[in-house]
C-alpha cells in the first residue's frame, strides 16, 4: 500500500482519537483503493497490449 504521507499522518492521527473518526478513516482507505484498483486497470490494459505484441512478433508479423 502506498498512502501518501500526508493521508497517513492523517490516518494515524485519526486512529489515536478513537472511534468518531472511523467514517473518515474508512473514507481515506477508499480512496487509496480506488486509486489502486485504477492503477491495477492500467497496467493490466498495458500488459494486454505487450502481450499482444510479443505475439506479433513470434509470429513473424513483426520485423
Amino acid at each position: 500500500m502506498r498512502i501518501p504521507i500526508n493521508d497517513l499522518l492523517e490516518y494515524t492521527k485519526l486512529v489515536q482519537k478513537g472511534t468518531d473518526t472511523r467514517k473518515t478513516r474508512r473514507a481515506i482507505l477508499v480512496k487509496e483503493l480506488e486509486k489502486l484498483e485504477q492503477e491495477n486497470h492500467n497496467i493490466q490494459q498495458t500488459i494486454t497490449r505487450l502481450k499482444t505484441k510479443i505475439t506479433l512478433y513470434d509470429q513473424g508479423k513483426i520485423k
